[in-house]
């Protein structure tokens, strides 16, 4: 995980619970087992959202990086799919994994989800977005992370980590407090004189990173768990907020 060196506006929204909701991925030559698994999940949750009524404006980022097997080097393509229109996921927990042959002798692997979608009644501000430069697709551990940050609109940055396992805030932090950032102004981070660092216990490992700008100053207060971040992100209107994110292969040396 990355760590850190140095070291509402109430909205009227509706919330649907669901069971067992299914998603499954091909294995293929070029997908992994924990690929396959991440996209089932992404297609459970696609399938939750339209088991709620969520009309199908669905967007989809596909995040690239590259890794070093024992095969040499290759690609693996993830898609996180979001809906930050009409509705979306707030929370999710897998209840169900499993592996099995299709017809023709591929794997196939099936996930069930429980989840919560959250219906906005509010549309997304197109305009309110920012540029974000700076971030590679891979890093070498323990390696140094830096970016540059530039709203469209003011607003109010919060930075989060995360990963299946682990979810953390990198800003704002006791040393480097939030602010306004201003419209079309550039800011870098970190500011001069701190480092954030990238860290990893395993070979490899995928981080997301989440850049989360709101209109309003809603800070995050809970627990700093993957899930508790995702509730949160979930839990604020579309039209008062923008979210960026980015999947980074953290390699250890």
């Amino acid at each position: 995980m990355l760590c850190l060196i140095m070291t509402f506006e109430g909205i009227s929204q509706k919330k649907h619970t669901l069971k067992n909701v299914k998603g499954e991925w091909l294995v293929s030559d070029d997908i992994t087992l924990p690929q396959a698994k991440e996209k089932a999940v992404a297609e459970a949750k696609v399938e939750a959202l339209r088991q709620s009524g969520v009309p199908e404006y669905i967007s989809q980022s596909n995040l690239s990086y590259t890794a070093q097997g024992a095969a040499g080097m290759a690609s693996f393509f993830e898609s996180m799919t979001t809906l930050d229109v009409f509705g979306e996921i707030s929370e999710f927990k897998i209840v169900k994994e499993e592996r099995k042959f299709n017809s023709v002798g591929n794997i196939v692997y099936n996930v069930w989800i429980d989840a919560t979608v959250v219906i906005h009644k509010e549309a997304k501000d197109p305009g309110f977005s920012c540029d974000i430069t700076g971030i590679n697709s891979s890093y070498d551990a323990p390696g140094k992370l830096s970016f540059e940050v530039k709203p469209w609109k003011d607003g109010y940055l919060q930075i989060f980590i995360v990963s299946e396992e682990e979810g953390s805030q990198l800003y704002p932090n006791k040393f480097e407090p939030g602010v306004l950032l201003k419209a079309e102004t550039p800011y870098a981070f970190p500011k001069k004189g701190f480092q954030y660092e990238v860290t990893t216990s395993k070979q490899t490992e995928v981080n997301y990173l989440i850049f989360f700008l709101t209109k309003q100053d809603i800070p995050f207060r809970e627990k700093e768990t993957t899930q508790n971040i995702l509730r949160y992100i979930g839990s604020i209107s579309p039209q008062l907020k923008t979210i960026r994110t980015f999947s980074i292969l953290i390699k250890k040396q």
